[in-house]
């Protein structure tokens, strides 16, 4: 089982996603070795279980791709009703094509532009036009892709035509009307909803961003804590009415586990049976299934059989961010409870007694939880929480001991047309919300509560290094010397390679915000900003879903020039978000006179800013061709930011630029559009590196060919964030140094193209 298991959890690490044919070697090959080499047997039959798997899960993606599809099915998440468009999750009984009628189970994310009365349960047919997933990536950046792989989906779709084939609602979408209508009067509904039946709709940017502060978010969503809360506690009211029909005891226990188990799966499927909510539950059962047989319940144990479980059914989940937060979540709590246990109650101890120790174990798991788990923030959120032990000490007991249950308890009340304890296990939940909300919100406020990676680091060592004084205390002397050595040798090549490095260095961040422009200049942990990127969705910025996080992940302490090219919503959405992080970055834009033949000395950098001069004709005289020319050189290599320029502009620019103004590194004009980059523009230029900013699978087919072949044929290498991911040009004594995301920080297969060749435009 471990050796398939690891065989399972190579899904994480595959440059690309192996063929069929794969599989069927590696079959072979495992049948050839099961009798002399068991272990290396089952790991090859792990992989190829999880080749097939994998590969069948996209074998509807080519029917959804070629052309415009006719798909039916089932809503099977509470849609989100924007200004512009609904969307959910939407699980497929077939495509139709023609004459071609394919039965399916796959799932889609939908887009239906429109306003439109949808809910979870309603089967509907739909015309679609369909593209496949794909995401941003940066460091710092929420991995859509990835997240959508985990979550079943093959495709985005977007609605051209529907219509519904049946009304019906399912259990969830009535559970949330009926919260719905105890809204009105509940200020901390939202919150409630999100508790009883996982639904965050309603969560603003401000409560996302208190969760997150004070490392409370996993509280509020239907995770294993609360099905084993749930679980428990009807564990505690099952079993003495289990005891009651007087059956043998272990007979009993298993009885009460089932019921247990079968309260749980209820309150999954209030959850509607999400694949994290279902992961969570596959491992209490594990767990339950020990219990049953006797057996003493090894936590190693009842992870790698939930994790061989998910191999076989479904390995896609293994992709799952929150399923690896909840294992090391668990690990945690169970290894700071074991380390830190240092007292025992006696048999006949008083009540307050009990009472306080209990909290004084309850203080120590969030301790421990709060060392064990800041690395796992520092990797996944790029920054820890320092208020975490106390928000989650207040935070874990009220929602475990009086807002879960109350809420639950109410909800079922509802249901059964028991009005007034409804209404008084809400006023009681919504009040205990309330104040608790206050609490959080209040640490969340301290200026120390979330600190970005630079200080993260310096608390995560030390923390570490508690763990490893602890550690040490239960090993010989022997062992003691060389996990000393080990440190030592660690530590001090870490020191020598930050003495060593050249204060000479800068780089550039060219920025993934799909079609738009970011980017950010680093030098000696100071930085300036060229561009914000697009809105991003209804109630966002790429500046804070993808400038402000990848600032916080590489350690910037400073935003000393915010630069804007100019103002159209692609360069510029995200300038007031920005300001308002950075007060003190002084802001140019190409407006009020503010970029013409400008000078800076920054760190040693020299800044030269100038925008084209005499444009006459109304089309000429466009945001775009206004835009700021911003040329950046160091010793070590320059790079020319260009804005929208169009050739207009170039035309007037080649008269005002001699040679200092040629770049290593360009910035391609309008996204590689062919109304710009005019061959003579170019040449003056004449970048080594030339970098498209733009979305995948774009609509405008940027960058065209041609100007691509434009900039290859005079010696330009092109680099496309469409592609790539993030592009990182280091300027060093010795060269430029290119990485991207794609291809050198995650060269995995799921951060990939995942059309597979099939998408044609």
């Amino acid at each position: 089982m471990l050796a398939m298991t690891a065989g399972f959890l190579t899904i994480l690490l595959w440059p690309s996603l192996p063929d069929y044919w794969v599989a069927l070697v590696c079959c072979g090959l495992a049948i050839l070795l099961y009798k002399t080499h068991r272990m290396s047997a089952s790991f090859i039959a792990g992989l190829s279980i999880c080749i097939v798997s994998t590969n069948f899960h996209f074998t509807d993606l080519k029917l959804l791709l070629t052309a415009n599809s006719s798909i039916k099915g089932k809503i099977v998440s509470l849609p989100v009703q924007g200004k512009h468009h609904n969307r959910f999750y939407f699980e497929l009984s077939q495509i139709e094509m023609g004459d071609l009628v394919v039965q399916t189970q796959s799932r889609v994310a939908v887009i239906w532009p429109g306003q439109h009365k949808l809910n979870q349960g309603q089967k509907l047919q739909l015309n679609v036009k369909a593209k496949p997933i794909s995401g941003l990536f940066n460091q710092g950046s929420f991995n859509y892709q990835r997240h959508m792989l985990a979550s079943g989906v093959i495709a985005n779709v977007t609605v051209l035509e529907g219509k519904f084939l049946s009304q019906k609602v399912d259990f969830r979408a009535k559970s949330s009307a009926l919260l719905s209508a105890k809204g009105e009067h509940l200020p901390a509904m939202r919150f409630i909803r999100a508790l009883v039946i996982g639904d965050k709709r309603e969560f603003s940017t401000s409560d996302w961003q208190v969760l997150q502060r004070t490392g409370t978010s996993h509280l509020f969503a239907i995770s294993g804590l609360h099905l084993g809360l749930v679980c428990f506690f009807a564990l505690l009211i099952v079993k003495p009415i289990v005891r009651i029909i007087k059956i043998e005891a272990h007979l009993a226990l298993t009885c009460s586990l089932i019921i247990a188990l079968a309260i749980g799966v209820f309150y999954s499927g209030l959850a509607g049976f999400s694949y994290p909510t279902i992961r969570a539950l596959l491992m209490l059962v594990v767990a339950s299934v020990f219990v049953a047989l006797g057996q003493r319940i090894d936590l190693f144990r009842v992870i790698l059989i939930t994790l061989w479980i998910i191999g076989l059914i479904d390995p896609l989940g293994l992709l799952s961010q929150g399923l690896w937060l909840s294992i090391l979540a668990l690990i945690c709590v169970v290894m700071s409870a074991q380390w830190l246990s240092t007292t025992r109650l006696k048999p006949q101890a008083a009540w307050h007694t009990v009472i306080a120790h209990w909290f004084v174990q309850l203080l120590k798991i969030q301790i421990g939880l709060a060392i064990g788990l800041s690395a796992v923030q520092l990797l996944f959120f790029g920054g820890i929480s320092i208020v975490a032990p106390v928000a989650n000490l207040v935070a874990v007991p009220a929602i475990s001991f009086v807002i879960l249950p109350a809420s639950l308890v109410a909800t079922l009340a509802q249901a059964l047309g028991f009005e007034m304890l409804a209404y008084w296990l809400f006023t009681l939940a919504n009040l205990t919300l309330e104040g608790l909300y206050f609490f959080l919100a209040s640490l969340s406020n301290l200026t120390l509560s979330w600190q970005s990676i630079f200080v993260a680091r310096i608390l995560v060592v030390v923390s570490l290094s508690v763990a490893l004084f602890i550690t040490l205390g239960k090993l010989t002397l022997v062992r003691r010397g060389y996990f000393s050595i080990v440190a030592i040798l660690l530590s001090s090549t870490l020191m020598i390679s930050t003495m060593i490095d050249d204060d000479q260095n800068w780089k550039i961040d060219f920025l993934d915000v799909g079609h738009g422009n970011s980017a950010v200049i680093v030098k000696n942990n100071r930085a300036i900003i060229v561009d914000t990127g697009n809105v991003f969705g209804e109630h966002s910025t790429m500046a804070k879903s993808v400038v402000l996080p990848f600032i916080s992940v590489a350690g910037i302490r400073d935003v000393d020039y915010i630069f804007i090219t100019h103002m159209d919503a692609d360069h510029s959405a995200g300038l007031v978000d920005l300001e308002g992080r950075f007060a003190k970055a002084t802001t140019i834009t190409n407006h009020q006179g503010q970029c013409t033949d400008r000078q800076i000395n920054w760190q040693g950098l020299q800044i030269r800013v100038t925008q084209a001069m005499g444009l006459t004709k109304k089309s000429h005289r466009s945001e775009n061709n206004a835009s700021c020319l911003i040329h950046i050189a160091g010793g070590y290599g320059s790079v020319l930011f260009t804005g929208d320029i169009e050739r207009p502009a170039e035309k007037l620019l080649m008269e005002q630029l001699d040679k200092s103004w040629h770049a290593d590194v360009m910035q391609v004009p309008h996204h590689g559009s062919k109304t710009s980059s005019s061959r003579d523009f170019v040449s003056l230029i004449n970048p080594k590196y030339a970098i498209v900013s733009t979305a995948s699978f774009n609509q405008w087919h940027f960058p065209t060919p041609i100007v691509v072949n434009r900039y290859q044929r005079l010696g330009a290498q092109v680099l496309n964030t469409a592609t790539m991911g993030q592009i990182t040009i280091e300027m060093r004594a010795s060269g430029p140094n290119i990485t991207n995301y794609r291809g050198h920080r995650a060269p995995f297969w799921y951060n990939g193209d995942l059309s597979f060749g099939h998408y044609r435009r």
